[in-house]
């Protein structure tokens, strides 16, 4: 509809030059090139500039429609990138799973900030923390970025691990990665959020 609407009124800009001339000069073949001269003239003289204005504002509207579609695209590989990090990231940690490193792991959500049990199984498993910091990372930074796809790129990881695996990492994260000043929360996996 408001395509419409901008061709009616470039056909109508177009034709007012003609209809006036043939208004103030009559319409007709003239014999003298004379007065052929002076209606190309005229023309030329009103055409020019209302072509010029047609032209740069072509050339502003496909400016804005590039920058658009940059955009999309500059979305659409963040978010390629995203889900592919969250994936590489959720297979490698699966690949450490024991049912020895579950076990721990669920402990460790288990006990408190600093104590002694928990700095040393903190320590036997900083390859996984590393990891789901990354995961943790992704995630928390996409949420401000994209948070209508934040669902999806969490199940990536759900897939993987399990929601309870990723409730538990998640858990034990924040008691025990996060840094005191740093904003730490719960979200995505918890279990009873």
């Amino acid at each position: 509809m408001k395509g419409r609407y901008y061709l009616a009124i470039v056909i109508l800009i177009l034709s007012l030059p003609i209809a006036l001339y043939s208004y103030k000069f009559g319409f007709g073949l003239w014999n003298s090139n004379h007065e052929w001269a002076q209606m190309g003239s005229a023309f030329g003289g009103l055409y020019a500039p209302i072509l010029s204005i047609l032209t740069l504002f072509v050339l502003v509207k496909q400016f804005q429609i590039q920058k658009q579609m940059h955009e999309h695209e500059h979305r659409a590989t963040s978010r390629e990138i995203s889900f592919n990090m969250v994936e590489k990231f959720t297979i490698k940690i699966e690949s450490m799973f024991t049912q020895e490193v579950v076990d721990d792991l669920i402990c460790l959500s288990k006990l408190s900030r600093g104590s002694p049990e928990a700095e040393i199984l903190k320590r036997r498993y900083l390859d996984i923390f590393t990891l789901w910091a990354t995961v943790h990372a992704t995630l928390k930074n996409y949420e401000k970025q994209e948070p209508r796809m934040i669902v999806d790129l969490a199940s990536i990881a759900v897939l993987h691990l399990t929601f309870n695996m990723c409730a538990t990492l998640e858990e034990a994260y924040v008691v025990h990665m996060c840094g005191k000043d740093e904003e730490c929360f719960k979200y995505w996996f918890m279990k009873d959020a």
